[in-house]
Formats: C-alpha cells, structure tokens, sequence
C-alpha cells in the first residue's frame, strides 16, 4: 500500500470515527472535576525562613570557628571549637569501647523511639495514596 492510499483510506474514515459517549462523558466529569479542585497549599516561606537562616548562621559560625587561625598569644593551641570537638569524641570512643548491653538496649530503645514518629506517619501517607 502506497502513503498515497493510506492517507486516503484514513480521510475517509475520519468521519466515522467518534469516541463512544461514555468515554465523553467520562473525559467531561475528569475535567470539571479537576477544574474544582482548590489550588495546591503554597510552602510557608515566611515561617519557615527563621529556621532556615538559623541554621545557615549556625553552619557558618561553626565553619569559622573550625577554620579561624592559632589564638594571637603565639602558643600555637587548636581553636576551643577543635578542642571540644576532640573531647566529644574521646568520650564517644570510650563510650563505645565500654559498651554495656544493657545501654545498648537503652540506645536501641531511643533510636526507635525517634524514628518511628517520623517514619509511621510516612508509610499511612503513602499506603492510603496508593490504595
């Protein structure tokens, strides 16, 4: 069959071909039902914006106080921010080298106790989307 025929083989067709009306009626309801349907609920930038320039604040003051030279008294000592950074993991070394099952438990217990408040509501969300 040539392109010539099959375009004409189409033409003629053409007026035939007509969407069944429950298809129609099915494509109308879709359209005014999303027609009204409220507009999504915008973020909250203007609560959200402390928050979110806190932490940046926070972040910086932090990689500053990393990064700020020797004290000026020429001793040569490490930034307080290092110096307490190398305590709190000397604590957490020792603490991790004297591990007790039942503080084990205890953490276990808490990581649970952090993570599932976040992680349920998630998952309902997520099932009754899906359903």
């Amino acid at each position: 069959m040539t392109p010539e025929e099959i375009d004409r083989a189409l033409a003629h067709d053409a007026a035939r071909v007509r969407a069944s009306p429950r298809f129609a009626a099915a494509v109308m309801a879709a359209v005014r039902r999303e027609a009204l349907a409220p507009p999504p609920i915008p973020f909250p930038w203007t609560r959200a914006a402390p928050g979110i320039a806190s932490i940046v604040l926070a972040l910086v003051l932090a990689v500053s106080s990393f990064l700020s030279p020797p004290s000026a008294d020429g001793t040569g000592q490490a930034p307080p921010a290092l110096e307490r950074a190398v305590e709190v993991t000397a604590r957490v070394g020792d603490a991790i080298a004297a591990l007790d099952p039942r503080w084990a438990l205890i953490w276990v217990v808490v990581a649970a106790l952090t993570v599932v408040p976040i992680i349920a509501p998630l998952l309902f969300v997520r099932a009754a989307r899906d359903s």
